[in-house]
């Protein structure tokens, strides 16, 4: 499936274990919520609903929307959900992109 847009992100809840720990640090093995593709940490409002939850940030690569909700090398971050969270992790990526570039 194309999209056109530049993030991803994939909310959890826990599972029937309640070890907020392990699904802090393994959103993926959490029970899936939703799964959101945005371009805009703007575009997060609607996922209030969600914070306190666990998130798995990904940048979409070749316009491709990659329905795996498993870590891979396109995974910018993770955690528990909350807008500041993940804004840290974009602006993280976004700067490390500018540098890769100018030091192209």
């Amino acid at each position: 499936m194309k999209t056109p847009y530049k993030y991803r992100i994939v909310i959890t809840s826990e599972g029937d274990d309640h070890e907020l720990f392990k699904y802090g640090n393994n959103p993926e093995d959490g029970s899936l919520e939703t799964i959101l593709w945005f371009d805009t940490t703007k575009d997060l409002n609607c996922l209030a609903m969600f914070e306190g939850l666990f998130y798995l940030l990904s940048v979409v690569k070749n316009d491709i929307a990659e329905l795996s909700i498993e870590k891979n090398e396109n995974t910018i971050g993770y955690g528990i959900f909350d807008y500041d969270s993940v804004n840290e992790d974009i602006k993280e990526y976004e700067r490390k992109q500018n540098e890769q570039y100018s030091n192209d």
